[in-house]
């Protein structure tokens, strides 16, 4: 892969997706024969985000079963030693090479060592700046890792395009969302985001609880959502609310 013409191809095999999982699963296949088996795309929560908002900048994941939401649930995101390189760094390294942060170490090897219990015992991070100055990335792991350097600048530059061709997808969705859904609709999500009960919601808005029911369900079926946690959590991921 690491010839002009194979990174050409594989940037158009990734770009030619018609959603950000076709992307991210294209992106995957591609690098499988480096020993690289799973995948965590999205953009960089702030230390101050909660666990469940945390969630919401995550893109696409291919991870062994039960890591991904242990991962999450303890909060390991905030001192990942990988995450914390990628916000200091501007090419793709290694997960072996993430430094250990001064007061935390502990924590850090016991993320990295529970990470290897679930057969992902090294990696490749690639740090990506988003057309809108934020922070992004695509991280790729596996068991048994073999990347020799001459292929790292290619992955790289592919995860790139990759990326690319998702901010683009995701920004049509948002777009296709926002035209679909009215102002009280996502006005009602947000505050269903914040946990309110239907009549809390109604307080804020000025309006009954039944009116505040008919423009979540109406929501529910714009977003394609099974339920109210499925329309918040599509809301998030269409950038509807924050």
């Amino acid at each position: 892969m690491v010839g002009f013409t194979k990174v050409q191809e594989a940037i158009e095999a990734v770009t030619q997706g018609g959603t950000p999982e076709d992307v991210f699963r294209e992106l995957l296949k591609i690098v499988e024969p480096y020993g690289l088996t799973n995948l965590i795309a999205g953009t960089m929560p702030s230390p101050r985000s909660t666990k469940s908002k945390a969630k919401q900048h995550l893109w696409s994941e291919r991870h062994p079963p039960g890591w991904m939401e242990r991962y999450l649930q303890k909060g390991y995101v905030f001192d990942d030693p990988v995450i914390r390189r990628i916000h200091g760094e501007l090419s793709a390294f290694r997960w072996r090479d993430a430094p250990l942060s001064l007061g935390i170490e502990s924590r850090q090897r016991l993320i990295m060592n529970e990470a290897r219990d679930f057969g992902l015992r090294d990696g490749l991070a690639v740090p990506i700046v988003l057309t809108d100055g934020s922070l992004g990335s695509v991280s790729f792991g596996g068991s048994h890792v073999d990347v020799p350097p001459e292929a790292v600048g290619a992955i790289n530059l592919i995860a790139i395009y990759a990326m690319g061709r998702a901010v683009q997808l995701r920004t049509e969705a948002e777009i296709g969302a926002r035209a679909r859904l009215t102002p009280r609709e996502v006005d009602a999500l947000r505050w269903a985001a914040e946990g309110k009960t239907l009549s809390q919601i109604g307080t804020c808005l000025g309006i009954s609880d039944r009116t505040v029911e008919h423009h979540l369900k109406s929501a529910a079926v714009k977003l394609g959502a099974a339920n109210r946690a499925h329309t918040i959590a599509e809301a998030f991921r269409a950038g509807l609310i924050t």
